[in-house]
């Protein structure tokens, strides 16, 4: 995985709060703590739904231990067709990326795909799990 040089999807960063030490009264409750240089994160969408997309580059988040992936997706209609996703090991740019939120058998998953917990079969390696609530899904997870 090679991190790229683009300029980072500005609509999906956000401002990261700092607390400088202080508690809800405004009190000083740890010290030494405060200034530095204001940070941004990047905004990850964790639930992907019925959506497709193509691998555009890799981003190094500084606030993250894991790279994150760019994902162009053209089935939207908003001007913000790029989202962040988690890279797994193994995606390559240009890679399409797909969701599979039916339960279905003999499915390819390829490395960023996301899909339903029933899908998966005994040996499948999983890189990411977290469970949605609603809409009658127990759990999304990605796979690698």
């Amino acid at each position: 995985m090679k991190i790229t040089q683009f300029k980072g999807n500005k609509a999906a960063f956000r401002a990261k709060t700092k607390k400088g030490g202080r508690n809800n009264f405004g009190r000083i409750t740890v010290r030494h703590q405060g200034g530095g240089h204001k940070q941004t994160f990047r905004k990850i969408n964790w639930s992907r739904k019925e959506d497709t997309g193509i691998v555009t580059n890799f981003e190094y988040d500084p606030n993250r231990t894991a790279y994150l992936a760019k994902i162009f997706d053209n089935t939207t209609i908003n001007k913000n067709n790029f989202y962040y996703i988690l890279a797994p090991k193994g995606l390559k740019i240009f890679d399409k990326i797909k969701t599979f939120l039916k339960q279905s058998k003999n499915i390819y998953l390829a490395p960023g795909d996301f899909t339903i917990l029933a899908n998966f079969e005994i040996g499948d390696l999983i890189a990411c799990c977290c469970t949605v609530t609603g809409g009658g899904i127990g759990g999304l997870i990605l796979s690698i």
